[in-house]
């Protein structure tokens, strides 16, 4: 090839990436989904807050990218767990099939996260197309879920012009945003801004688990799968699953938490509201 066109660039050289210095085994999780959730969350609101005095864009940019990951973990974790705990979830899902090399990745007590191998949950449709193929529950169907998956949807197309073209909206985007199109747009945080979109995913998170716990346990009693007939078997039944969907602090607090069940077989309260653990 000549060598009279120039030099555009400095020249390559052998590079190669050491992949053992990358990853590390990974832990299991430290509670339930909505825990490590919120835990995560209030971390990253945290670190954004240490901008407020000096302003760095590309750091919440960054802090944006873990928000979001953590939202998608929370789906992830929790629906993975709850083919564990729920027989009708299970039972929606023995039909599904999956890659021999996720099956064999995820070997043992660790098979049910083969199911989430392959998903997204950066997505509001993705989200809801997820629960009912892993559930058989159409998350759409509950008002507060719908109308905070609308708001995650605007956090998940900022969060993309953030991953694909450094903050740099496309059309679509700016479509989708609602944004004038006869001007470029670019994606630009502050602290406020950040909180806001933290909030949005607090929402989302809240009002998921809180309708999701209540589907679940409603269908399970409709199926007499869940009879309150305070019966160690169902008991245990209904603590497993309350175990995956609650917050930890609430199980041990009070009339809303661990002594639930009996009062449920009591026949003195009723499942029903809108937030997690509600009766």
């Amino acid at each position: 090839m000549s060598k009279h066109f120039g030099t555009p660039n400095e020249s390559e050289t052998n590079s190669n990436l050491d992949i053992s210095k990358c990853v590390t085994s990974a832990p299991s999780p430290s509670g339930s989904a909505i825990d490590v959730f919120e835990v995560r969350q209030k971390d990253f609101v945290k670190r954004a807050a240490l901008t407020r005095d000096v302003p760095d864009p590309e750091q919440i940019r960054l802090l944006l990218l873990g928000l979001v990951s953590s939202c998608e973990n929370y789906f992830r974790q929790l629906l993975t767990e709850l083919l564990s705990a729920c027989p009708m979830c299970r039972e929606t899902c023995s039909q599904v099939t999956i890659k021999f090399a996720t099956a064999t990745y995820f070997s043992g007590s660790n098979i049910a996260q083969a199911l989430t191998d392959d998903s997204v949950f950066s997505s509001a449709e993705n989200i809801v197309t997820e629960t009912r193929r892993l559930t058989g529950i159409n998350a759409n169907d509950f008002g507060s879920v719908k109308g905070a998956l609308a708001e995650f949807h605007k956090v998940c197309v900022i969060r993309h012009a953030t991953v694909h073209s450094l903050g740099d909206l496309g059309g679509k985007n700016a479509v989708d945003l609602k944004l004038s199109t006869t001007q470029r747009q670019m994606v630009v945080l502050n602290i406020d801004s950040f909180q806001e979109i933290a909030d949005v995913c607090v929402n989302l998170v809240r009002a998921y688990n809180g309708n999701l716990w209540k589907a679940i346990v409603a269908r399970l009693n409709h199926k007499e799968i869940l009879k309150f007939d305070e019966t160690q078997g169902d008991e245990d039944l209904f603590k497993s699953i309350q175990k995956v969907l609650w917050n930890a602090t609430l199980i041990s607090t009070g009339t809303n938490g661990d002594i639930l069940y009996k009062t449920l077989c009591a026949g003195k309260s009723a499942l029903g509201g809108e937030g997690a653990g509600a009766i």
